[in-house]
């Protein structure tokens, strides 16, 4: 599966046994919602023709919302020639946004197994219906959709009822201190999204652990979340990722790729670990593909809590030198030098130094920033363009001066269709689906010393 699949919430690759198929004149739908919180809204039972609406209250900010469908447990094959779902508009508080439904999707992602889904908003596949602004916590967003062609179409629903709005964090019950925090395991693949949280009140080594419930090529998101806020960390405190293990197989996490940050807001946002994110281009840790029913332990070490107790789980490691029940060296209880009562220095009452008013450095002027310049090569020829054949692949290089991390943007729902593009470890994957042309721009992040940049890029497939 790579970066612009269609990703599909709601679907859990379990036997079908344990699936739940509903049919015309019963089936359910629930609201999902993905932003910097991924979470199910109210899952509503259907039985006939009408509206239906769900409500769905924000706890944190995020710039844009990555997700916003319905899932449902219907599947191809038993629905009515005539039967449609809709949705009329998205409602942000107190304003409307209409919803596009020619941009709009229902489908299984192509697999007759998969049931089907309403996506409205997928920020992975390029397809947004409604256009929403950015998103405060406590934003209370509230969906209507229209259901026709049920074998109930003779009556109108009675109206859904609102869910009890989801409470904002508060100061006693949400945020975390150096007594007593949380934190909170976050993994995200395909259809396989999960949380576990873990209370911590002292120093000490920690593991949270996810079993994948499907196969993926890629993690797209693992983060270790807090409720820890600007203010309430002590300036010696610190959270350490050491390694994921899948299964018995240990990898360790690249400190100085992993970010530790609250983007950007001390205030309202907490801070959180990220280890991988695909869509930022973020790995700390590289990974093979996962399969369904792999055990994934993330193991962390905390640092600076209240309980000044430096790390009381001991790790399993061997001495490689025996200890010694005798003192190497004889102890002694005579002092190794004299006490004196007399200052060694005669104190002075005079400064050493005669004072001056001017600055001992003369002031240094904001330094401008540097250009950046990105270098694209298909082999050893620098190039702005590729050209593939359809069901061929091509492996192009890209690099900066600036070092900073890269990303792709651009990429219409159209040009999806004609070719599959993967930025990884600074390589881009192309590989040719249909005939057709396909622009994108490739671009540099700004750094402390280097400017933002960005090249447009081409890809011709024959």
């Amino acid at each position: 599966m790579n970066l612009f699949y269609f990703i599909r919430y709601g679907y859990d690759e379990s036997s079908e046994t344990d699936i739940v198929k509903g049919d015309m004149d019963k089936f359910t739908a629930t609201l999902k919602y993905g932003a910097v919180e991924w979470d199910a809204g109210d899952t509503v039972e259907i039985t006939k023709d009408g509206e239906y609406t769900f409500t769905y209250t924000t706890t944190k900010d995020n710039d844009k919302v990555l997700q916003l469908a319905f899932a449902t447990n219907l599947y191809k094959g038993i629905m009515n020639d005539n039967f449609s779902i809709t949705a009329e508009s998205v409602v942000v508080n107190d304003t409307v946004y209409k919803v596009d439904a020619t941009k709009a999707a229902w489908d299984n992602s192509g697999k007759d197994e998969n049931p089907y889904t309403y996506t409205l908003i997928n920020g992975w596949g390029g397809l947004d219906s409604v256009g929403l602004s950015k998103i405060k916590a406590g934003d209370k967003i509230t969906v209507k959709i229209k259901v026709t062609g049920t074998n109930n179409n003779s009556e109108a629903p009675e109206e859904t009822k609102e869910p009890e709005e989801t409470k904002e964090p508060t100061e006693d019950i949400d945020k975390g201190n150096m007594d007593k925090f949380t934190i909170k395991l976050t993994y995200g693949a395909s259809s396989d999204w999960a949380s576990y949280s873990l209370d911590i009140t002292e120093d000490g080594e920690y593991t949270l652990s996810h079993t994948a419930t499907c196969d993926v090529d890629f993690i797209n998101s693992l983060t270790l979340n807090t409720n820890l806020y600007g203010g309430s960390l002590n300036s010696y405190f610190k959270i350490t990722p050491e390694s994921v293990t899948i299964n018995d197989t240990e990898y360790m996490i690249n400190s100085e790729v992993a970010v530790w940050n609250n983007s950007g807001d001390a205030v309202v946002n907490p801070y959180t670990y990220t280890l991988i994110n695909s869509w930022g281009n973020l790995n700390s840790v590289n990974l093979p593909k996962i399969k369904k029913g792999d055990n994934l332990t993330v193991k962390f070490r905390v640092k600076g809590t209240n309980s000044y107790k430096s790390f009381v789980n001991i790790p399993t490691v061997i001495a490689t030198i025996k200890p010694s029940s005798s003192p190497t060296v004889a102890p002694t209880t005579e002092p190794t030098a004299a006490p004196t009562e007399e200052p060694t220095v005669v104190p002075t009452t005079e400064p050493t130094v005669v004072p001056t008013q001017k600055p001992t450095v003369a002031p240094t002027k904001k330094t401008s920033l540097k250009n950046t310049t990105i270098t694209v090569k298909n082999g050893k020829k620098k190039v702005s363009s590729v050209t593939v054949k359809v069901g061929k692949s091509a492996k192009i290089s890209v690099s900066t001066n600036s070092n900073a991390k890269l990303s792709i943007s651009g990429i219409s729902k159209k040009e999806l269709k004609v070719a599959k593009i993967v930025l990884k470890d600074n390589k881009i994957i192309v590989k040719g689906l249909k005939k057709g042309k396909v622009k994108f721009k490739l671009v540099s992040k700004k750094t402390s010393t280097y400017k933002k940049a960005s090249k447009t890029i081409t890809v011709n497939i024959k």
